[in-house]
């Protein structure tokens, strides 16, 4: 019997730890008099600027009078909501007869949120030792859920020049026989990239090859952009692709649908072969944990998913490419040296989802200013009070994340201040 108090955390929370969190809380705040302007988190919600369907709150506002649904329900989800999620993916990311066939309703479980659907696909299949294959650049709550079940970390690269797209040959040699996972995330957070029809089949063929499921995260699924130079105006979902390889698809309704808060994401099993009915059954495990989401939310999908016009997703889609290319164009054309003209920030043409990443020309800058992505951010922030992601968090150094869901002309004194900020400390 111990003598005196001695609580402490057990390893498995030392083990979790989010890479952006432990940036965000060990940033001062700033001590600049100007506002603060956030362009770190992706939450579509700051403003108001990006509303959810008016649909889909009559839906919960409905749910919620009815008194129907105040119990506990089944730990993967109700049956009406099951369904109501397969059937949205059949009618918006799925192009044929033979694949929508494979989208059922049986094999959709609830989570509670997207960052909870990642720690739900980690641990229903990974054991201590083994590992899963993630892209670098990548959204590192992946990393987070990785550290916590002991499974180690796998890192394919995307090429920025080329569409952020992967090379099948690195991630085929990251592969082995304790590989549970191999990792994609399309339209990509953080790389506001979306890839082709061709190159999404060529993941998907490579996994069948190796035998090893895929983790399709599309929770930014039909946020795609359609301004003229986008070579991929389409989103294709892996539930598109002909392919016997089980994928297990990430989504939810924190940002096409706008509701981040309302905390209800699904993982929807795409098994065409029935060889992964062990995932599945992994998955209603670590259901139980939480047993399930908020039911007034299962209890609205239906009317959500099923009612919500394509005039009002337009809408919102257009709204997030209208920042992504105030970003894109005011950075590349007024990000530069004064003295000569040369680029001190790289933007990477955006795609989708809704995010720019930046690229820092370093040898531009006054070596004395600062040494990397990390001192940028920090500087940036003390000086001009914009807050924006650090490369390093998404295994990209020197590169930077903006958001694009802020109103036109937030972005536009956003941009002012870092393009002021970037050419102060300009070698000159």
């Amino acid at each position: 019997m111990p003598s005196q108090w001695n609580i402490t955390p057990s390893d498995l929370s030392a083990r979790v730890v989010n890479p952006i969190r432990l940036i965000s809380d060990n940033t001062k705040p700033s001590t600049s008099s100007k506002t603060c302007i956030k362009l770190s988190m992706g939450d579509p919600t700051l403003d108001g600027y990006l509303p959810p369907s008016e649909e889909s709150v009559q839906a919960v506002l409905e749910a919620t009078k009815s008194h129907k649904h105040n119990g506990y329900v089944g730990v993967v989800g109700t049956p009406e909501a099951r369904e109501s999620v397969a059937q949205y993916w059949r009618e918006h990311f799925v192009t044929s007869d033979a694949a929508r066939a494979n989208v059922k309703a049986s094999n959709v479980v609830f989570s509670s949120g997207g960052s909870h659907a990642i720690a739900m696909a980690v641990s229903a299949v990974c054991n201590a030792g083994d590992n899963i294959v993630v892209p670098a650049p990548g959204f590192p709550t992946y990393d987070t859920a990785a550290n916590t079940y002991q499974a180690e970390i796998r890192r394919y690269h995307l090429d920025p020049h080329h569409g952020w797209e992967a090379n099948l040959e690195e991630v085929e040699k990251l592969i082995d026989e304790r590989t549970k996972l191999v990792i994609m995330t399309n339209p990509s957070n953080p790389c506001g990239s979306n890839f082709s029809r061709q190159h999404v089949t060529d993941m998907v063929k490579l996994c069948e090859r190796l035998h090893v499921p895929m983790l399709a995260d599309e929770i930014y699924a039909g946020i795609v952009f359609q301004y003229a130079e986008n070579p991929n105006k389409e989103f294709v979902s892996v539930a598109d692709i002909e392919s016997d390889c089980p994928r297990l698809i990430l989504g939810g309704t924190a940002k096409l649908h706008t509701v981040p808060g309302w905390r209800v994401a699904w993982l929807m099993l795409v098994d065409p072969a029935n060889v992964a009915q062990g995932y599945y059954k992994g998955l209603e495990a670590q259901a139980t944990l939480v047993l399930g989401p908020n039911t007034l939310v299962q209890a609205a999908l239906p009317g959500a998913l099923q009612r919500t016009p394509k005039s009002h997703f337009d809408l919102i889609v257009s709204r997030m490419e209208g920042g992504a290319m105030v970003i894109f164009r005011a950075i590349k054309e007024r990000a530069v040296r004064t003295t000569d003209g040369a680029p001190l920030l790289i933007p990477t043409m955006p795609q989708g989802a809704m995010y720019v990443m930046v690229e820092m020309v370093m040898e531009n800058f006054d070596p004395a200013a600062f040494k990397d992505d990390v001192e940028f951010y920090l500087k940036l922030n003390e000086e001009e009070n914009v807050l924006v992601i650090p490369g390093s968090a998404f295994h990209m150094k020197n590169y930077f994340r903006l958001v694009t869901t802020r109103p036109p002309v937030i972005l536009e004194e956003a941009i002012d201040r870092i393009v002021s900020f970037c050419q102060r400390y300009e070698k000159k």
